[in-house]
């Protein structure tokens, strides 16, 4: 999943098994030249491994994993996030036709970025890699 994030980053492979949608939000100036970036994530759960578990309910976890490439070749270290699901027993056929959406914001210097985010669903090990350009700054809100 590292591997093909960096690829991601570098070269803009895609691949999305999972069938997530990536969007940004409406970008907010933090301080000096840097922006908040709100990206969601929306993710079909009926794509993900979710097992039932002794207390009733049902389990699984993603792995998000997030690199940036800024217009002049500097790329951000991967930053990885753990993202545990849990699902009441009693909601679970619901719950299998809908979405679950995660958040996250970037915080970026004005400018154009590559995005690369790998989500990486450790129960059945299948993982979906994005790239987006996005342009941060007055020209990117």
């Amino acid at each position: 999943a590292v591997d093909r994030t960096l690829a991601a980053v570098y070269h803009g492979f895609e691949d999305n098994p999972l069938d997530v949608s990536l969007t940004f939000g409406r970008q907010a100036p933090v301080d000096g030249d840097r922006f908040s970036v709100p990206v969601k994530l929306r993710i079909p759960l009926f794509k993900l491994a979710i097992f039932p578990q002794a207390d009733k309910s049902y389990r699984g976890r993603l792995r998000l994993l997030v690199s940036t490439r800024a217009e002049n070749g500097g790329v951000s270290p991967i930053r990885q996030v753990e993202v545990p699901l849990n699902i009441p027993e009693a909601q679970i056929l619901y719950a299998m036709g809908q979405y679950y959406d995660y958040e996250l914001t970037l915080n970026l210097p004005r400018g154009r970025h590559q995005l690369a985010i790998g989500i990486r669903d450790d129960g059945s090990t299948t993982t979906s890699v994005l790239s987006r350009e996005v342009a941060v700054g007055p020209e990117g809100q």
